[in-house]
This record gives C-alpha cells, sequence and structure tokens, in this order.
C-alpha cells in the first residue's frame, strides 16, 4: 500500500510535500493552570441553527422537542396539534442510509434496554453538559514592567470580533489574578463597567479588534500587533514563550482570507494576502500555555474560520525559531467546505517538529473538511480531545485522510474522547454529493478517517474512548498503539509496529474494549476499503493484550474471520524485523458468519516481496485463549501459507475458546440478553426516530452537534460501547 499523497498548500513555502497528512491533536489537562471541571447549566431556548452549523435542516422531531423545553421556561402556551398522523423525522441529505447488503441477522432474545425520555436525545438546545472541560487561566501581570511593555511577563489578552470589534479602539487586557485590568491597570471603563471575572466571557466594556492579522503574532520578534511584519506564519516568533490569549468572539464567523488580504492592502492595494494562518509561538510551559479559543456565553457556537490562506494553523521546525510547544486550541470550528475548485485539503499541519514540541492541544475543535496533517518524522506531543474530524476530502481522487501521521519514536498523538466520520472521499465533498457513496466516490484502500505511520512511542499515543465510523476504508495505526474502548463503525482497523521491535523495547500496544461494528462498502467503483474484516494484528506486533473487544456482524455480516494475525501490516517502507509475537488475544467476541474461520492466521511474503526482508517463521507465539467464537461453519481457526511459509504448521496457540453456528445459539447458551445491538438500536433505545438501515445519517446529526456548552454524553463511545457490552453480558464500562 502506498503513502497518501496529500498536497500541502501550496503557498506554504511554495512546497509541494507529499504524504504529509498528519495528525494534530490536543492534551487534555489543565489549560494555563490545572484542569477544571465546569457544568453548563441548562439553557432551553438558544437555536443552535443545525442547517448552519451541519448543511442540513433540523428535524420536525428536534425542532418541536426545543419549542416544548422553551415553553416550559417562558410558560408560552403549547401550539394546537396538527392534524394528521404526526410529523416524521425529516430526512437527513448528507447522509442517506446504505442499502443492506448482508443477510438479515438471526433471531436472538428481545432487547430488554430501557427507552428513555426523547429530551435525552433530541435536545440540542444549550446544556446540560458533560462538564470536564480544560479552563485555562492567564498568567497574572507583573506590576514591576509596565503592562503595554512587550516584555511584560502576564498573559496579553486580544478579545476578537468580526461582527463589532475595530483595530483602531481595540485594547489589549491583562489578569490581576482575579480579574480583567486594562492597559492602566484599571479594572473597570471609563463609565464605571467592569471588565470582568471571567477571561473566557468578559463583559462588554471590553474593546475588541476587529481582525486576527492586526493582533496575530509576528515572524519579527520585535514587531508588536498592528506592524506590518508578517501575522501567523509558520516561523512565527513574536512573545514567543509568553502566555499571551487569543480570543474570537462565538457565534461569529471568520473569513481568513478577507482579514489577511484587507490587512495586508492597507499600505498597498495591490499586495498578495501573505502565507498566514493562527499560527502562534507556544507558550511558557504546559501551565502557562498560549490560548487560540473563544469568548462568550457558551450557547453561540464555536467561532468559525473560513477560506484560509496557509492553512487553518501551520507550522514546521526551523532553526531560526523556537519549538512549537505549550499552546491549545480550544473551541473552534476550522470549516474547509469553502474552497475553489482545484484546491488543496486544508487544515492543521505540522511538520517535522522536535521532541522539544511538547504539550500541544486541541480541545473542542471541528475539524470540517479540514484535515490534520502531521509528517515528516514527526517528533511533537500532541494530543486532540473532546474534537469532531469530518469530511475532510478531495475531488481529484488523490489521497486525503481524516487525520494523518508520519513521526518517530519520540512523538505521541493521542486521541481522546473525540469522534471521527466521513473522511478520506476523494471524488466530492460528502456534504454536498449523495450518501451513500457511488462511482467513483468510492470506498478505496488508500483514504480514511486515521493513517497512523511511520514511529510513535507507542504506549504513550492511540485513540481512547472515541467514535470512528464510515471513513473511505478502515482506520490503521502501523506504527503500533493504545487501542481502547472505543466504537468503530469500519470495514477493519489494523494496528502494526512498523516492523517491529526488540522485546526488550516492550509491547507495541493495546487493542482493549472496543466494538467494532462491521460495515461492507458497496455500490461504488472500488468497495475493497470496507471489506467487513474485523481487527488485524501484525507488522512485528509484540506482547499486545487483545482482551473483551466485541467484532459484531448484527448490522452486516461478511465472509472475513473476526481477527487476521500477519507477519507483514506495511508495505516495503516498513520492512520486517520481528515477527508479529507473543500477544495474548482473550476473552472476546468474534462473530464472524460465514467466513471460513473466525481466527485467520497467515505467514510468508511472495516471491514479489524481497523487499520486505521477510525470514521464516513471521507469526509465532501467540495465544488465542477464552473467546467466544461465532462461526457458521464451525472453525475456529486457519492457517494461509505463502512462499517459504508454505508446508508449515501454526504455533499459534488456541484454548478454552467457545465456539457456535451463530449468534442466536451462543446467546442461549451463555446468556447474552441483545446480541443484535447496533448503532441502530441504540440510537432507537435514546429515542430517536431512525428511517435509515444503520442509524448512521441520524448519529451523524447529532454528534456533529457536539460541543462545549452541549457536549452531550448520550453521543459519546462509553454509552455506545456499553449498549453493545451488555447485549452479550459484558459488564458495563464505568462512565466518563
Amino acid at each position: 500500500m502506498t503513502l497518501p499523497n496529500n498536497t500541502v498548500h501550496a503557498r506554504l513555502l511554495h512546497l509541494s510535500l507529499c504524504a504529509v497528512a498528519a495528525a494534530a491533536i490536543s492534551a487534555c489537562g489543565g489549560g494555563n493552570a490545572a484542569d477544571q471541571t465546569m457544568s453548563v447549566a441548562e439553557a432551553a431556548c438558544p437555536n443552535t441553527n443545525a442547517l448552519a452549523v451541519t448543511g442540513t435542516a433540523e428535524s420536525p422531531a428536534v425542532t418541536a422537542e426545543r419549542s416544548r423545553r422553551c415553553r416550559s421556561i417562558t410558560g408560552a402556551p403549547a401550539p394546537a396539534p396538527a392534524p394528521g398522523p404526526g410529523i416524521a423525522p425529516a430526512p437527513v441529505p448528507q447522509a442517506p442510509a446504505p442499502a443492506p447488503i448482508a443477510p438479515a441477522p438471526s433471531p436472538a432474545p428481545a432487547d430488554p434496554s430501557p427507552t428513555p425520555p426523547p429530551s435525552t436525545a433530541t435536545d440540542l438546545g444549550c446544556g446540560p453538559d458533560i462538564g470536564g472541560w480544560t479552563v485555562p487561566v492567564p498568567s497574572a501581570a507583573n506590576t514591576s514592567v509596565a503592562l503595554g511593555d512587550v516584555n511584560q511577563t502576564g498573559s496579553r489578552l486580544y478579545y476578537i470580533s468580526a461582527a463589532t470589534g475595530n483595530d483602531s479602539s481595540g485594547k489589549i487586557y491583562f489578569w490581576d489574578g482575579s480579574q480583567i485590568i486594562d492597559a492602566a491597570g484599571k479594572s473597570k471603563d471609563a463609565s464605571g463597567a467592569a471588565y470582568g471575572t471571567d477571561p473566557m466571557n468578559p463583559s462588554a466594556a471590553v474593546k475588541s479588534f476587529k481582525r486576527w492579522a492586526y493582533v496575530g503574532p509576528r515572524s519579527n520578534p520585535s514587531s508588536d500587533i498592528g506592524s506590518a511584519d508578517k501575522v501567523g506564519s509558520p516561523t512565527t516568533n513574536f512573545r514567543t514563550g509568553f502566555p499571551d490569549w487569543w480570543m474570537f468572539r462565538r457565534g461569529e464567523t471568520y473569513d481568513l482570507s478577507a482579514d489577511l488580504t484587507s490587512f495586508a492592502q492597507q499600505g498597498n492595494p495591490n499586495a498578495a494576502a501573505p502565507d498566514s494562518s493562527l499560527t502562534v509561538p507556544g507558550g511558557r510551559s504546559a501551565n502557562e500555555r498560549q490560548i487560540v479559543g473563544a469568548y462568550g456565553d457558551v450557547c453561540q457556537a464555536r467561532p468559525r474560520f473560513i477560506r484560509p490562506i496557509a492553512n487553518f494553523v501551520a507550522s514546521f521546525k526551523s532553526s531560526y525559531t523556537a519549538p512549537l510547544k505549550n499552546v491549545a486550541y480550544l473551541s473552534l470550528h476550522f470549516d474547509g467546505h469553502e474552497r475553489a475548485a482545484g484546491a488543496g485539503t486544508p487544515g492543521v499541519v505540522l511538520l517535522g517538529q522536535a521532541a522539544a514540541s511538547t504539550d500541544i492541544l486541541f480541545e473542542d475543535v471541528w475539524f470540517d473538511a479540514s484535515a490534520i496533517n502531521m509528517g515528516m518524522a514527526n517528533a511533537a506531543q500532541v494530543k486532540l480531545r473532546r474534537s469532531i474530524v469530518t469530511d475532510n476530502y478531495a475531488t481529484d481522487g488523490s489521497h486525503v485522510q481524516g487525520i494523518y501521521y508520519e513521526g518517530t519514536r519520540q512523538g505521541s498523538l493521542r486521541i481522546e474522547d473525540s469522534i471521527l466520520m466521513r473522511n478520506g472521499f476523494s471524488r466530492g465533498d460528502p456534504k454536498t454529493t449523495a450518501w451513500p457513496p457511488s462511482g467513483a466516490q468510492s470506498y478505496d484502500i488508500f483514504n480514511r478517517n486515521l493513517y497512523i505511520n511511520g514511529e510513535t512511542n507507542s504506549m504513550q499515543s492511540g485513540m481512547f474512548d472515541s467514535v470512528s465510523m464510515m471513513g473511505a476504508s478502515g482506520d490503521q495505526f502501523r506504527t503500533g498503539a493504545r487501542v481502547e474502548r472505543n466504537f468503530f463503525y469500519q470495514g477493519s482497523v489494523g494496528v502494526g509496529a512498523q516492523g517491529g521491535y526488540p522485546d526488550s523495547d516492550g509491547p507495541t500496544g493495546t487493542i482493549l474494549d472496543n466494538v467494532l461494528q462491521k460495515f461492507v462498502g458497496s455500490g461504488t467503483d472500488e468497495n475493497r476499503g470496507q471489506p467487513g474484516w474485523g481487527f488485524i494484528l501484525g507488522g512485528g506486533a509484540y506482547a499486545v493484550e487483545v482482551a473483551r473487544n466485541i467484532v459484531s456482524g448484527a448490522q452486516y455480516s461478511s465472509d472475513i474471520s473476526g481477527l487476521q494475525l500477519m507477519p507483514l501490516f506495511q508495505d516495503c517502507n516498513h520492512a520486517f524485523a520481528y515477527a508479529t509475537r507473543s500477544n495474548n488475544i482473550h476473552d472476546n467476541v468474534f462473530d464472524t458468519g460465514k467466513a471460513p474461520a473466525a481466527i485467520s492466521v497467515s505467514d510468508g511474503v511472495t516471491g514479489s516481496q524481497g523487499c520486505f526482508n521477510y525470514s521464516f517463521r513471521g507469526v509465532k507465539s501467540n495465544s488465542v485463549t477464552d473467546n467466544v467464537l461465532v462461526n457458521a461453519g464451525g472453525k475456529d481457526s486457519e492457517y494461509i501459507t505463502v512462499g517459504a511459509a508454505v508446508g508449515t504448521t501454526t504455533d499459534t496457540a488456541l484454548a478454552r475458546n467457545k465456539s457456535f453456528a451463530d449468534r442466536a445459539g451462543a446467546a442461549a447458551t451463555l446468556g447474552w440478553s441483545a446480541p443484535n445491538r447496533t448503532l441502530k438500536t441504540y440510537l432507537q433505545s435514546r429515542g430517536v426516530s431512525v428511517s435509515s438501515v444503520d442509524g448512521f445519517p441520524e448519529y451523524f446529526q447529532l454528534a456533529t452537534q457536539q460541543r462545549r456548552g452541549q457536549w452531550r454524553p448520550d453521543w459519546t463511545s462509553t454509552p455506545l460501547v456499553n449498549h453493545i457490552r451488555t447485549g452479550f453480558a459484558m459488564p458495563a464500562l464505568p462512565a466518563k
């Protein structure tokens, strides 16, 4: 398999960079101070404008529920009931359901799961919120240094509003330890109005700037705001190491192209817009970060950014700038749907970051048609937390991922409590093209929600408590990683180890407590990306615990095993070094339908694969014990060989596994109450009316409205995983 061929914006140093699609990401834990838990009080009436946010009209059921909640607060009378049989939910145009391509699931006991009130699912107003967000605190001003001095060690607070700001009258603010103050050290304006005690929600007395180009950090370390120097460049330098904040007003849209161009042309009407983005140089420490975030009422939508020039964020390692570190991007919406014909995929691009690039956080960011590209032997430590990655697409058939990472063993990438959906389609925007895809808009084998490549610190990196659904192909953790407590609706999930490492380096990852609901692609010119497989473990993976996972064929059955063990997960860029060995697969459920066997072990390479540097045995000393194996043919395992492995026998140890021909038989023996549960039945259990085959269109609409202020537990991974687990008599995971 070849590497992705994403092209970074041509303006970025005028380079055409291939295979740079990387993962940007988010650090859990405190902002500029320790993480604090914040619960947002319920407020029913504000309308989040589903059409503007998702491109899909809000369903009548959602509108009715919002009206009901609003009436309960305002005391307004209920409208007279409409005649007729009732209002059916409106169709969701951007994601109609795929046609079923597999036989109906085997009969199983009736699902006893309770159905909570519909308001749990349809309450799309502000709150109740899950809480537990990063709540940074500015660094207090140093009274021994003038507040306006460029060397003031405390945080500068810049407030930016495209709608009401003014660059001529906007002011820089500071923090005295308990309240916002101005450059004169006062906590109130001339009329006596206080600026406020919440730096993320100041009072109306604060005077905001209008343009990012005016207040963003400059390349020249001595160039203050408003100067003509380049702003937000990949090597920006002004006030590097100072804990400054740039806060954009919620509910507004920021046209970065217009913003940057208008500023560049103030002195020269013919000037071209600079190669700029929302890049900042980074703060002092993990407790004194630089913040690019949102201010105002959390009932308002994230500030939305469109039409970037050099991506939304772009940074690369250089000899003349300090490493990017100690920075948090909080509550932002990067919307790349509005792009010129033939333009590349905009997004977040972090290239070649050094091991000193620590503490880079993206939290509550919606990467909407905005790819996360983190490549060129990246060694940064990046975290993506409670963020959404959707619809990263191309139009010319080129490679495109939701998140692409190509790193070193010093780097780490953690994806926590996040949602990845509908990425990797390369012949048009899934938001505006028909769903499910058809024709050239295909389930190909090169594009997906998540592609982790190269190397990484595999026991510090991975995906946790997240949801990944319906990419162009299944997710790949080629480097090795921890994959824990996630819900996948994909045709496969692969975990490798970059060819393998010595035993002394320790385990190369984990696969624990996940649910993989199989998907089988159909109806396009290329369906190989979603074949209906289960988990794949190979590439020299060592001492990986694979435990308490469920691979379910309840939605789509397939003829492929639930777990594949193989020597090579990668291509010649990751040559064979060590066997896939000493992995412990136990206490899982592998539901494999009419597959030749529940577990597949393969070994050997063909004559054309000499570059792999393979030597027999490539899969050895693995144990498969105490699992439930559902296979229509009653076959627990198969051993497939080519090349030097032909004529050999496997040493994979299978013991104490329980075998059944179908889920119904297993349920009767093992006491499973509802093994036919799926994403669709989960939504129905939450009061959502589901008209699609699989529930994905309905989930997409709900999940893309998740944000701080209305981050619903119902649409996160834990209750979805638990819905499936408890149907298979597994204990529920703890609530987060």
